[in-house]
């Protein structure tokens, strides 16, 4: 999870403070059928990556080509995500 801390300053006459503000992503909790592992799964999602996933036209297309973009650095990074690709 992404979360940005900023200051804003206030611009009213009365005060010339700075404001700390704190953003976080919006997450919605969505529940998708993968016919790949032929299972609900069941998580918290960004409406970016809900977006994503209608634009890949479904869970298992989305999931599959995440996973095709980040094969060429797993070689160069190696990590628990990559290792976990490879089973």
């Amino acid at each position: 999870m992404v979360i940005i801390f900023f200051y804003e300053k206030n611009f009213s006459k009365k005060s010339e403070h700075m404001f700390y503000k704190q953003w976080e992503p919006t997450r919605v909790k969505r529940t998708f059928y993968s016919e790949i592992l032929d299972r609900k799964i069941t998580t918290k999602f960004t409406h970016l990556a809900l977006d994503m996933v209608d634009a890949a036209f479904g869970f298992d297309a989305f999931i599959l080509e995440v996973m095709m973009r980040l094969v060429p650095y797993c070689a160069v990074f190696p990590s628990k995500v990559c290792s976990a690709f490879a089973q």
